[in-house]
């Protein structure tokens, strides 16, 4: 593996017509689209099929750019490139070690707990948004909030709260989950 491209991740919306598949995380029990590190010497959609392919075992194809998403005050990484992508081969099974579940889902059907950050990108997706959505938040992280995931959890575990819970709270204290669009209207 090589190392990632600081301040760059992906995000992978698998698409059928008018759903999308959600992942629901293992340390939270949150839902939200696939993710990872985009890796030195990888293309952007190299990198979405990956992560479709590490994450739930199927080859999947970018079909579009959904969209940009920034959060250059947050502490962590800057940008989300975000594509949707259809699958090629194989049903979604997702990676034990991350994630509890995968389910499809449209929008009127998606569920309460959603990661901060993905709600508005899973819409711009089931809306049909490509190449156009350019977001930026000004979300800054709260500094009791840490960033290593190491003490995150740790600070999870704690806490003796369920992990759903713990992440409503969490998720509470960042604040708003919206961002502005950087570019004009069309």
């Amino acid at each position: 593996m090589s190392d990632p491209l600081p301040g760059m991740t992906i995000n992978v919306a698998v698409v059928d017509a008018d759903r999308v598949v959600l992942v629901q995380r293992e340390d939270f029990e949150v839902w939200c689209l696939l993710g990872g590190e985009i890796e030195s010497g990888e293309s952007l959609a190299g990198a979405a099929v990956r992560v479709a392919r590490e994450a739930l075992g199927v080859e999947a194809e970018p079909t579009r750019l959904v969209g940009l998403y920034s959060r250059p005050l947050f502490r962590g990484y800057h940008t989300a490139v975000v594509f949707a992508a259809r699958v090629v081969f194989g049903d979604p099974d997702p990676h034990p070690d991350e994630f509890v579940a995968a389910e499809w889902f449209s929008l009127a059907s998606l569920p309460p707990d959603i990661l901060w950050g993905h709600r508005e990108r899973i819409v711009d997706v089931l809306r049909g948004v490509g190449g156009s959505a350019v977001r930026m938040t000004d979300a800054i992280r709260p500094d009791d909030i840490p960033w290593s995931p190491r003490r995150l959890y740790a600070d999870r575990d704690a806490s003796g709260l369920p992990r759903a819970e713990f992440y409503r709270d969490l998720a509470r204290r960042l604040g708003r989950d919206t961002s502005v669009s950087e570019l004009p209207r069309s």
